[in-house]
């Protein structure tokens, strides 16, 4: 697989992975298990957080773009970033008390549940010689962009949310509805819910333009541990 999209789902990491004429869809249990398509990929956007500030007193700037581009519908899918020092804590009290401790603002409730995904790809990646392959991508920024700059309008696990997403996936990538109705009856609703699939083909149509993304902010940051602080996106040319 060239390009692959990856979205946390119950069941771990759904996964789409796109070649030229072909593609793959399935389950990661944990993120590890990406390592070994790592070598023949070309470009890797999953839907989580990577590169943590640590005792800034600022959001990270990315998602501080992010959340401008989406106003005003979909601005609040953007959730801030956890502060690496709160990331060891598995108790949301002291998670809380860790991050504001480090940069004077609280956790939310939102954030701390998929702190496990983010501590997961974050020791990933620390550990990954190929881990410049793998990005952050947020798939409400991803629809924004193929939508000619308009965030979309309705929530994404309603239907009407769903179909207004499904006619730019098509738009953009022929296969897009075969491959959402392979998984949707490939899986269970308890390992792989419908915005999980459409999350992920977003980072996958994304990824297979990856000589043209776009990144926020445009001048890359780093994190102490050399991890990119960034969002990216593929706009199409209309």
């Amino acid at each position: 697989m060239k390009y692959i999209g990856i979205d946390g789902c119950k069941a771990g990491w759904f996964y789409i992975g796109l070649d030229d004429a072909e593609y793959q869809i399935g389950i990661f249990p944990c993120i590890l298990e990406l390592s070994p398509f790592l070598p023949s990929a070309k470009r890797v956007l999953v839907d989580i957080p990577i590169g943590l500030n640590r005792d800034d007193q600022h959001e990270r700037q990315c998602d501080v773009l992010a959340r401008n581009c989406l106003k005003p519908y979909r601005h609040a899918s953007v959730f801030p970033a956890p502060s690496r020092c709160a990331l060891e804590y598995r108790d949301y009290q002291q998670a809380n008390e860790a991050n504001r401790a480090c940069t004077g603002r609280g956790l939310s409730r939102q954030t701390f549940n998929i702190m496990s995904k983010i501590r997961e790809v974050d020791d990933f990646l620390q550990k990954e010689p190929q881990r410049n392959k793998v990005m952050e991508c947020h798939p409400e920024l991803g629809f924004w962009a193929i939508n000619n700059k308009q965030a979309m309008r309705h929530n994404k696990k309603t239907q009407q949310g769903f179909e207004e997403r499904l006619a730019l996936l098509v738009k953009h990538f022929h296969r897009a509805e075969e491959i959402i109705n392979q998984a949707m009856s490939r899986y269970l609703r308890q390992q792989v819910l419908r915005d999980d699939i459409v999350d992920a083909l977003i980072c996958a149509v994304s990824a297979k333009n990856a000589m043209d993304l776009i990144s926020l902010p445009v001048k890359s940051v780093y994190d102490e541990e050399l991890l990119p602080m960034q969002i990216v996106y593929w706009q199409p040319d209309e």
